[in-house]
């Protein structure tokens, strides 16, 4: 395993959880982290696992997610931050609304902290959640999610239980009950990017030769070392994740748990998709829809990014050309197809 720089321990120099007076780290300003309770300025011990939910103009759906953590993490001590970088007011997380769905517990749990910051991006509200947290794990949870019961339970002791893994993704159905396929993928190498946009693995969903990005010949149902994970839910090993530098924030929305799971694996860790504990993803509820020509924008963009970071170089510079032309005549049919931006609520 590659050696990474010495990272931060949890236990030190980190702003005390939920229930302890915090000050938002320089990374992350202009913010200002919320306590949900008073009490005395304390270091606070580490917890096995801080549940990290970025809420951007969701606010039922983000209390219903943290909702749902008390039943996932009934045995592992856990906090919940919740990172609130929501452009509409009226959908801006406030104190009383974490204070009624923090999971706060008589067994160990520290509750559920609340930090504003700007919108410059998913990556930027994971990490500033992140600087502030205290878990040996660090749970990126998306707000349009559902957790099972004992879902964080069993996905900490799996990852105990193997220190090489240095990321750990669940699976995931959708809101109709359909499997989720973004819960494992392949890296998105030119040859995998064709076979996916040529429909070759939905056509031969049992060959490993087109199906190299969706990975639908994996049994969803048996646990697998993959390429990546879904940031939907993202599990993360604290001290290579910070070793790392946390999530690339040049990457707005999308591509960010790609990139970190690429950076993983050159590491030396081990990105594996657990089948041993399962969720629910209501694609679509969050706002931000798919066919949104602003997120097809940063879909489009965030895969541009990933090559030229991470693949240009190991295929030389007219297979750039020829893969920058793809994306940008990809993005352009699909922006055709897109539909208007809704507009916000008054």
């Amino acid at each position: 395993m590659a050696a990474l720089p010495a990272a931060a321990s949890p236990a030190a120099d980190r702003p005390a959880a939920a229930g302890l007076t915090l000050e938002a780290p320089a990374a992350a300003k202009p913010a200002a982290a919320l306590p949900v309770a008073d009490g005395p300025t304390l270091e606070a011990p580490a917890v096995d696992v801080s549940v990290i939910v970025v809420n951007h103009n969701t606010k039922e759906l983000c209390a219903q997610a943290v909702g749902a953590v008390r039943a996932a993490a009934q045995i592992a001590s856990f906090e919940v931050v919740v990172v609130d970088n929501s452009t509409r007011e009226q959908e801006r997380m406030r104190e009383d609304d974490v204070r009624g769905c923090s999971p706060l517990r008589e067994d160990g749990a520290l509750g559920c902290s609340l930090l504003r910051v700007g919108n410059n991006g998913f990556g930027h509200a994971c990490n500033a959640g992140a600087a502030i947290s205290r878990g040996r794990y660090l749970l990126f949870l998306n707000s349009d999610t559902i957790l099972d019961g004992g879902s964080i339970d069993r996905a900490v002791a799996h990852m105990d239980a193997d220190g090489e893994i240095g990321v750990l993704g669940i699976k995931t159905a959708l809101a109709d009950g359909s499997y989720d396929h973004a819960s494992k993928r392949g890296f998105p190498t030119p040859a995998n990017a064709l076979c996916y946009f040529l429909g070759l693995d939905r056509r031969f969903p049992r060959c490993e030769a087109f199906g190299g990005y969706r990975l639908a010949y994996l049994d969803p149902e048996r646990t697998a070392d993959v390429d990546a994970v879904s940031g939907s839910f993202l599990m993360a090993r604290r001290q290579p994740f910070d070793a790392l530098g946390g999530f690339d924030e040049a990457y707005f929305m999308y591509g960010e748990d790609l990139d970190l799971c690429w950076r993983m694996k050159g590491a030396g860790y081990r990105v594996v998709y657990f089948a041993g504990a399962s969720m629910r993803h209501l694609k679509g509820q969050s706002g931000l829809q798919a066919d949104d020509p602003a997120v097809l924008g940063h879909f489009y963009c965030a895969m541009a990014i990933f090559y030229d970071k991470h693949l240009r170089r190991l295929y030389g510079p007219l297979m750039g050309v020829a893969v920058h032309a793809a994306i940008l005549a990809s993005c352009r049919r699909a922006m055709r197809r897109a539909k208007p931006p809704r507009p916000a609520p008054p």
